[in-house]
């Protein structure tokens, strides 16, 4: 699979929560091949794009602010390559949860 199959342009990390129960969760913004972008939330185990769920902008906020969610900066994942390189940082980090 590539990132162009499923129509996107980049991936753009926003907040991530460790300790969830499957594993690592993440917040990104994805950006459409067209230019328009919408929030997502991606989880464990496969993380899949294709099945990434759609949230507003207030359950980013929700999420950092109630949740546990830590902001992250990334630079925009642009291949598929290095969205799989992404994950597995995320879930090899040593973090304080």
């Amino acid at each position: 699979m590539n990132l162009k199959e499923l129509g996107i342009q980049a991936i753009r990390p926003l907040a991530i929560l460790y300790g969830g129960l499957n594993g690592v969760l993440f917040m990104a913004e994805i950006v459409k091949e067209d230019g328009t972008f919408k929030l997502y939330s991606l989880s464990p185990p496969d993380y899949d794009l294709a099945r990434a769920v759609q949230i507003e902008d207030y359950i980013l906020d929700s999420a950092v602010e109630k949740h546990g969610f830590i902001p992250t900066r990334h630079e925009s994942i642009i291949s598929f390559d290095d969205y799989e390189k992404y994950l597995r940082e995320i879930n090899q980090l040593p973090h304080n949860s």
